[in-house]
């Protein structure tokens, strides 16, 4: 039967060989944390603000480009014309 001091054990070595197998699949390196591997990126908060940004850039694009197409358009019909006109 177990005791409490050999469950006391068991645990932490189970705790050794769980932080030891995360540390080689997040690619740690000694006394290093996951906070300091991660210290580069960028907040939620500053995500989102800059996610938000680039949406209403990519808003403002796809305006543009439809009216760009659909000037596109009514010069291409009035260059047709003037060929048509030129040509009688």
């Amino acid at each position: 039967m177990l005791t409490d001091e050999d469950v006391s054990k068991i645990r932490s070595a189970l705790k050794t060989e769980i932080d030891l197998g995360l540390t080689n699949k997040l690619g740690l390196e000694s006394g290093q944390t996951l906070d300091d591997k991660l210290s580069h990126l960028p907040s939620k908060d500053e995500f989102y603000v800059e996610n938000d940004k680039l949406m209403v850039e990519l808003k403002a694009i796809r305006e543009e480009q439809a009216v760009i197409t659909h000037q596109y358009g009514e010069i291409k019909t009035r260059l047709d014309k003037t060929k048509t006109y030129s040509a009688n």
